[in-house]
């Protein structure tokens, strides 16, 4: 579980993400979100912070495969 600073107010958001071989983000879904989530403007940030976003791939036999990794993101910090 990472926690990483995304929205102010918002609680707690988590997601499941696909991990692929090299440890780049290749899906994600929303498992939780707090009531008032903002789809649109969260949900974009969450994209953009994603595809940037490099994992230490797992691993079978010694070998990166893919996996998947749950996220919890809180305290979301938004300038506009």
């Amino acid at each position: 579980q990472i926690v990483i600073p995304v929205a102010e107010r918002l609680g707690s958001l988590v997601v499941e993400a696909v991990i692929d071989e090299s440890g780049r983000v290749q899906d994600y879904r929303i498992i939780s979100a707090p009531a008032h989530y903002q789809n649109d403007k969260i949900s974009t940030r969450l994209e953009n912070m994603l595809i940037f976003t490099v994992f230490a791939p797992a691993c079978a036999f010694g070998r990166p495969t893919k996996g998947r990794a749950i996220l919890t993101f809180s305290s979301v910090n938004v300038r506009g």
